[in-house]
């Protein structure tokens, strides 16, 4: 049995995952309509929205998408409800990064020695770039005397969605390149020659560029949109477990 739950890339505040969230939340406070619309900003930097840039830091698993949640919990604190803070999101976001390093070992573990595994994450996090190909990862551990055989960890991190594919010849409506993760094209395989990208949620903890997507809102914005000096949290009417898994 297969579970696929990416769907609705042009409409991803009409996904599984989030009808999923919004199910969870109505558990605690049957009122709630939408988690994202009521409690976030709408808009990340460069105008990205919000909903779209959290499922852009997960590999489209529930697993992945309700943790995003509980991380960005902990860094907020008020009891009315108001919209979240951008400082509030980044740092839930930078901690779920962690999380995801972890889950990434988990999914190493068994195919690599502990060793190798610690190799792999801090090569990627000293060669410092979260896009990249596999010849310019090889002369960089030339310069850095690994002496580590990357490309079966590569693979591996390519199954378990941690990296993807830029496919150069391939582009989106926007003219962007395509890029392949195993949570959306199933069939994919690594190819050593093509462009790899890093999974988005992975980078933060890697200290990798994020392509200004965790900054804060265009000027167009209106002041209620606007980050505030007060910390929040996600609860409503004192209920302190809206987002409990």
């Amino acid at each position: 049995v297969e579970l696929t739950w990416f769907d609705r890339t042009m409409e991803p505040a009409k996904s599984q995952l989030v009808k999923l969230l919004n199910q969870k939340a109505r558990v605690s406070d049957p009122s709630i309509v939408d988690v994202v619309t009521t409690y976030f900003p709408p808009k990340m930097d460069q105008g990205r929205p919000t909903i779209q840039m959290l499922l852009d830091n997960t590999r489209h698993t529930p697993r992945d998408f309700l943790r995003i949640f509980r991380h960005i919990k902990k860094f907020d604190d008020s009891t009315r409800g108001e919209r979240l803070s951008y400082q509030a999101i980044r740092q839930g976001l930078r901690s779920y990064s962690r999380w995801f390093t972890s889950e990434v070992r988990n999914e190493l573990s068994g195919y690599a020695p502990e060793e190798e595994i610690n190799e792999v994450i801090n090569l990627l996090r000293r060669q410092g770039k979260a896009n990249f190909y596999m010849a310019d990862l090889e002369e960089f551990q030339r310069r850095d005397d690994s002496t580590l055989d990357a490309l079966p960890l590569m693979n591996r991190l390519f199954e378990c969605g941690a990296v993807g594919m830029i496919e150069r010849d391939k582009t989106y409506q926007n003219g962007s390149p395509r890029v392949s993760f195993k949570f959306r094209n199933p069939t994919a395989t690594f190819n050593a020659a093509a462009q790899v990208s890093l999974n988005h949620g992975w980078r933060r903890d890697l200290s990798t560029p994020y392509e200004n997507f965790d900054g804060a809102p265009p000027r167009t914005h209106t002041p209620r949109d606007k980050p505030t000096r007060r910390r929040r949290t996600i609860r409503v009417a004192g209920q302190e477990q809206l987002f409990e898994i």
